[in-house]
């Protein structure tokens, strides 16, 4: 037996692992919650020798505590210690019988399951499950047939939600996989986004539908399936606007992350539209209504949009108008400066920190980045047309925004090209 833990734990650790009965686990895990550190010690020496000692046998538990478990908080718990064991360091080594059982049971819980939160993070796991079985060379029929039996459910916000997560956690570096098995379903799917997800009036299902676009990108590749992801990106447009304007920050915000990461995962397929979707951070950024850190997620998109070598030449056909205002989203973001000044004196009471300058930073850094990206031959015109304004401004900000833009620039292109 292994000398870290007694023989006589590891003997009761057995026990409880191979009991029919899940009290004496779920008692353990409800000491995770106890005030007293000795029982929480109990707690996590109980886990870490069923991982070192009996990780099988864990794994096993934990799947059937996810569905049996007497309450939400053990179901959780189970979920969470699951997705920290790493379902791929696992499953290949059961044996198919065992694989079949598990997959029942993760299927009949995403069906019984009444705990939105729970189901959420449950997704995950049932996620990184089918990939499993893909890279075993195996199948799942059961549960693409109830993912898109879920889909067509579009007065069922549980389902479909249930449905799209299970798509947008899918990991993404075997997107592959889920795309060939889907491959014969793109009609249908594509009707789920528009009549469904994209459009939903549950934010949750919107920002999943987002989620599930991403990994499935790979389908919508061929000539004959472009015009249909164009329309799926003109609802994702819309939906992002109908979230920007949702008085939680959470969701829209979870949706700018998604459309970053489509940037990377479909480049091609956003190269026609790079001007239209600009056109409609901009507008955002400039909607005065929303919060600075709404504004800053839109601006953190068109620069990764810039980021991309194969954009680069349609960012230098914009319109000067467009230009102008692209311009000057970070330049405004830099009259902010007294504002961070004033949040990260107060931190700095408060725990002694020196805390960070937001807004004002994220505008530099961009400024910086638009300037090198789209080169003098662009910015300097553009730059001349503001400096009078705001050097020669009553407002400190605003003659301090005009000393640094005046510093940038020279140092960038040089005085002699500035004058």
């Amino acid at each position: 037996m292994d000398s870290e833990f007694t023989p006589e734990l590891q003997s009761r650790v057995s026990e409880i692992l191979h009991s029919f009965d899940n009290g004496p686990m779920e008692s353990l895990f409800s000491l995770f919650l106890s005030s007293d550190q000795l029982e929480k010690s109990t707690a996590v020496v109980f886990l870490e020798c069923s991982k070192k000692i009996f990780p099988d046998l864990l794994f096993i538990n934990l799947c059937f505590l996810i569905r049996y478990g007497s309450d939400l908080y053990i179901r959780a718990k189970a979920i969470r210690i699951l997705q920290f064991l790493r379902i791929c360091d696992f499953w290949p080594k059961f044996q198919e019988t065992e694989k079949s059982i598990l997959k029942d049971n993760f299927l009949a819980y995403l069906k019984e399951g009444d705990s939105m939160p729970v189901l959420r993070m449950f997704c995950a796991v049932v996620a990184e499950t089918l990939c499993e079985t893909y890279k075993d060379g195996q199948k799942w029929p059961e549960l693409l047939k109830f993912l898109l039996t879920s889909l067509e459910k579009t007065s069922d916000n549980k389902f479909q939600e249930i449905a799209f997560l299970v798509l947008a956690k899918f990991p993404r570096d075997f997107s592959s996989f889920i795309c060939d098995s889907l491959k014969h379903s793109v009609r249908a799917l594509h009707s789920s986004f528009l009549d469904g997800g994209l459009a939903s009036a549950s934010p949750n299902v919107q920002v999943a539908s987002l989620g599930a676009v991403v990994t499935l990108v790979p389908l919508f590749t061929d000539y004959a399936s472009q015009g249909q992801f164009q329309e799926i990106l003109r609802a994702i447009m819309a939906g992002v606007f109908t979230l920007s304007r949702s008085p939680q920050n959470s969701h829209v915000l979870m949706a700018f992350n998604e459309l970053i990461s489509l940037v990377s995962k479909g480049p091609h397929l956003l190269k026609p539209h790079i001007g239209g979707m600009v056109s409609d951070m901009l507008k955002i950024v400039e909607n005065s209504a929303l919060n600075k850190e709404i504004h800053c997620y839109a601006v953190r998109l068109i620069m990764t949009l810039t980021e991309r070598e194969d954009f680069k030449p349609i960012f230098l056909s914009l319109p000067h108008e467009t230009m102008v205002r692209l311009f000057l989203v970070p330049v405004k973001m830099l009259l902010c400066i007294e504002e961070d000044m004033t949040t990260n004196e107060s931190k700095g009471k408060e725990d002694g920190s020196t805390g960070k300058t937001n807004v004002y930073n994220f505008g530099l850094e961009s400024l910086y980045h638009l300037s090198v990206i789209l080169g003098g031959n662009k910015i300097i015109p553009i730059a001349s047309e503001l400096l009078s304004l705001y050097l020669e401004s009553p407002e400190w900000q605003k003659r301090h925004v005009g000393i640094t833009l005046f510093a940038l620039i020279g140092k960038e292109f040089s005085f002699k090209t500035v004058n």
